[in-house]
């Protein structure tokens, strides 16, 4: 959205406003109002080129980054045309979003390729938001907002709503699964919104944290990427209490490739990721001491109160053979 004005500041109805994405050449254009005024609305997210046109004046250009959610402004103070020139403006970023009131922060292509994510599962990130707060697990499930339950979030993916889609494997190097909804790959992710608080009409479906995630998709450039992370217990330390290594041999790897099948008409994008892991898992488990041992075959109580006497325990069936010592082991 913007608007046109001529160098004294007055609106300039009927410019000729097109708005082309740099990635894939795809122009949309629209007409200023009596006003000056415009709106383009239903763009994705990515850098796009604003050109105003009008007979009799000087064009101008802008360059626009659109985030997901994000409304951008984009004005132009257009001069009468003595010579065939054009201005090109480059548009800064506003640190504070004066559009809107809601709390929340974009998670830019930059920060999803760039930010060390443990177990490649990018609900860590969401940490990046206002209000977040996580429990450590490094699943979707763990991350809550402003002190709502983690079920009161809402997650809409490339218009999808996938709340109530779950998938709890793979496993992402803890027990209770990852728990995204409609799984996929940091490497199909473009970029997403949190909106932590006071979200808009549009996304605020849920009482807690509202997320928007917008996957990638191809370009006029032919483009990929590859990566492979490697974990084995031969680079761990053994355990402190029984000093014996827990095994692990982790291979977590993959790529994506995207480009054009028809310039700036019809592209492709894919991704896979794969997760091989074998690992062991420790157990503590608790036996009984020699004191309650003891006290079980003399017929004792072993605890007090609750009703509990000699004779309760006597009434039981004969114990079965002394339990061993406490121990530790894994497995």
């Amino acid at each position: 959205m913007g608007q046109a004005l001529d160098q004294s500041a007055a609106a300039l109805p009927g410019v000729t406003v097109s708005v082309t994405s740099t990635e894939t050449g795809a122009v949309r254009t629209t007409v200023t109002q009596g006003d000056g005024s415009f709106a383009v609305t239903n763009l994705g997210p990515g850098n796009y080129e604003v050109r105003f046109e009008l007979p009799g004046f000087q064009g101008v250009m802008k360059t626009v980054r659109v985030g997901v959610g994000q409304i951008e402004t984009a004005d132009a103070q257009m001069g009468v045309a003595g010579v065939a020139e054009n201005v090109t403006v480059s548009a800064d970023a506003p640190v504070l979003d004066i559009s809107s009131a809601k709390i929340g922060v974009n998670v830019s292509p930059e920060e999803v390729e760039n930010l060390p994510v443990n177990g490649r599962n990018f609900a860590n990130l969401m940490t990046l938001a206002t209000g977040a707060t996580s429990d450590g697990n490094g699943g979707w499930a763990s991350v809550r907002f402003n002190g709502k339950s983690n079920q009161q979030n809402y997650l809409n993916y490339d218009g999808v709503d996938g709340t109530y889609v779950w998938d709890a494997s793979p496993g992402y190097l803890n027990a209770t699964g990852s728990q995204f909804r409609l799984q996929t790959s940091m490497e199909s992710v473009a970029e997403f919104r949190v909106n932590s608080g006071l979200a808009p009409a549009e996304s605020g479906l849920g009482a807690g944290g509202n997320i928007t995630v917008i996957s990638k998709s191809g370009s006029n450039d032919l483009r990929g990427s590859g990566f492979w992370y490697k974990r084995d217990d031969s680079l761990d330390s053994a355990s402190k209490y029984d000093d014996v290594k827990q095994p692990l041999e982790l291979d977590q790897f993959g790529g994506s490739v995207g480009g054009p099948l028809a310039s700036n008409r019809t592209f492709f994008f894919g991704s896979f990721e794969g997760l091989r892991q074998t690992t062991g898992l420790s157990f503590t488990e608790a036996v009984p001491s020699d004191e309650a041992r003891r006290r079980i075959l003399a017929g004792e109580p072993t605890t007090t109160g609750g009703g509990r006497s000699a004779e309760r325990t006597r009434a039981v069936a004969a114990p079965p053979a002394p339990s061993p010592p406490p121990t530790r082991w894994s497995r």
